[in-house]
């Protein structure tokens, strides 16, 4: 991820107690917000290198694949995976001590990031970056693909 914008809703997630109450969407915002312009960036670059005959092709590929995997791997799992983890730890922790399930959620953050990472990309492999690319040949690969996808969400 390389910037807090990509972290700024497992943050939000994290110090949710502590936020008023429009301060956890501005943090799904402020990740959101992140995500559109990598996917800008990227697909700027793909335009820039692409031969003329191919820049709307190449754009949109690098485009969508920058926009689904940040979506997946900066925003849906992250967000995900600390809520539950700041939940469970509010209930095992209980009303004395609230500021726990903060630290704990703050904690899994960096050890999250390289799982996750990792299981998109690897989700990306076998599903949407088969039919990004259009990569699909048997109606076998379109229902791998379509069952890894769909699970992924």
């Amino acid at each position: 991820m390389g910037s807090v914008g990509g972290y700024a809703n497992e943050l939000g997630e994290a110090f949710t107690s502590y936020l008023p109450e429009w301060g956890l969407p501005a943090s799904y915002c402020v990740a959101a917000s992140y995500v559109m312009f990598d996917t800008i960036d990227k697909g700027q670059k793909a335009f820039d290198a692409a031969e003329e005959e191919e820049k709307i092709t190449d754009t949109l590929r690098i485009s969508m694949e920058t926009l689904t995997w940040q979506m997946l791997a900066s925003v849906f799992w992250p967000g995900s995976i600390i809520r539950v983890i700041v939940n469970m730890a509010a209930h095992m922790s209980g009303d004395d001590h609230q500021y726990l399930p903060t630290l704990v959620g703050l904690a899994a953050i960096p050890l999250i990031v390289k799982p996750i990472d990792t299981t998109v990309d690897k989700l990306m492999e076998t599903s949407i970056s088969k039919v990004i690319n259009d990569e699909i040949k048997t109606p076998e690969d379109a229902s791998a693909a379509f069952m890894t996808a769909m699970g992924s969400f």
